[in-house]
């Protein structure tokens, strides 16, 4: 999939991100795969932004009903927020 080929350096995160707009549950996976990246090249304002653009306060009961959502949580756990 696109994250795959993200981390493969077959696509850039503008790639990334247009692959998987249109549902919230590929955004989040984009977005945690993007943070992941910025974490590992010690930019941390972008690791922070990717985080939060992971774990949408809008849109969560979607990410909820999707069958794989650990992206999602890492993220609101690694922003120290926890589940309310």
């Amino acid at each position: 999939g696109p994250v795959v080929r993200f981390f493969l350096n077959q696509c850039d995160e503008d790639a990334l991100i247009e692959g998987a707009s249109g549902q919230l549950q590929h955004l989040c996976n984009a977005h945690f795969a993007l943070a992941a990246r910025a974490r590992e090249l010690g930019r941390h304002s972008a690791y922070r932004k990717h985080l939060k653009l992971a774990a949408p306060r809008n849109g969560a009961r979607e990410i909820y009903e999707f069958y794989n959502v650990y992206p999602y949580f890492v993220a609101r756990f690694e922003l120290g927020e926890r589940s309310k």
